[in-house]
């Protein structure tokens, strides 16, 4: 466990019961949406607030990575595991907004964490000890992350939050936690100063706290462009999900170039073969799928797969045609060359 510090630099020794329900509420908002944002949701996290040590008014907001909610509590330690976190971790969007939010150089130093993480997994012989001891310190690492992202973030300038490089949900997000926080402080005022990390040297004083305690304004809706693209892909499943009414898990497989790949199944015939034991999997099943991606401006944003084509080599079905497929999505956008960029 981890901990967001929020510290008040009082003229007495205390503050407003409803100051600290504010910052708490606060980390609280900002946890959530760097979660949403940099780990597309995927993280159970358990937010604790411990009481203010005796002279104290340090307040400590404890972060806790409980689980991943593509993954099955079963699995436990389990390599399926460690490559989800790593997946989640090791991307784009986590590199940006944390060099953003925490500078070039701890930026730099966390990715290479990361890194230096994923290689000793590929290493790992596969015990399960060492699966354990890897868990913690993966698990410890995106704690860190989240912790320092919402540190930061709750100290920023209001103009940080708004730079390109941050999703704008998420800056909103961001500054709606800030102003909450701030705009209570300035309500209570014992309140001389504000930091985020110990021994913080200069505080965010009281002056600045009207600045950034100004609600945000409501993000005007995007009508961003989305396609669906199709491709067929081979996937060696990880993680599967045997209960189609589970909207909390996805299952989790890794396509031939190597990445981790979270999605849906949507073919009605496989869910019916599914129970009469017509289809059977094995630890590292391959299957070949008709999948649909749902393409935006930042990436990927959700996958499915309309037809499962084959399992472990045993054909299964053929793919829909362009009309079926626009029953059950719409218009599609797509390339033919994307059926076959992945499959091989």
């Amino acid at each position: 466990m981890q901990s967001v510090l929020v510290h008040f630099d009082v003229s007495e020794q205390f503050v407003l019961l409803e100051t600290f329900v504010s910052s708490a509420n606060a980390a609280s908002r900002s946890v959530k949406a760097l979660n949403e944002e940099l780990f597309e949701g995927q993280l159970v996290i358990e937010l604790v607030v411990f009481p203010p040590a005796p002279g104290s008014v340090r307040q400590y907001i404890g972060v806790t990575i409980k689980s991943i909610k593509s993954i099955s509590v079963r699995a436990g330690v389990t390599y399926a595991f460690l490559w989800s976190l790593i997946q989640l971790m090791d991307s784009q969007t986590v590199r940006d907004v944390s060099e953003e939010l925490l500078g070039s150089t701890p930026s730099e130093m966390l990715i290479e964490r990361i890194r230096d993480f994923r290689g000793r997994v590929e290493l790992e012989d596969g015990s399960e000890v060492e699966a354990q001891r890897l868990q913690e310190e993966g698990l410890g690492i995106v704690e860190e992350i989240i912790v320092q992202g919402t540190a930061s973030a709750l100290g920023a300038p209001p103009k940080q939050l708004e730079a390109d490089t941050i999703p704008p949900a998420l800056g909103y997000e961001l500054r709606l936690a800030q102003s909450e926080l701030f705009a209570s402080a300035l309500e209570d005022r014992n309140i001389r100063g504000i930091s985020f990390r110990e021994d913080e040297p200069h505080p965010i004083l009281r002056s600045q706290f009207a600045v950034r305690g100004v609600r945000p304004l409501p993000l005007r809706p995007e009508e961003e462009e989305e396609n669906w693209e199709m491709s067929l892909q081979q996937l060696r499943i990880t993680s599967p999900v045997f209960e189609r009414d589970e909207p909390q898990r996805k299952w989790m497989g890794i396509n031939t170039k190597g990445a981790t790949v979270l999605f849906d199944i949507m073919d009605s015939e496989f869910w019916d073969r599914l129970p009469l034991k017509e289809i059977k999997f094995s630890d590292g099943s391959r299957i070949v799928v008709q999948m649909a991606t749902r393409v935006g401006r930042r990436g990927p944003k959700e996958r499915r797969v309309v037809r499962v084509l084959d399992l472990d080599g045993v054909k299964l079905a053929e793919p829909l045609d362009a009309n079926a497929l626009a029953s059950i999505l719409g218009e599609i956008k797509g390339r033919p060359s994307d059926m076959q960029d992945e499959l091989f």
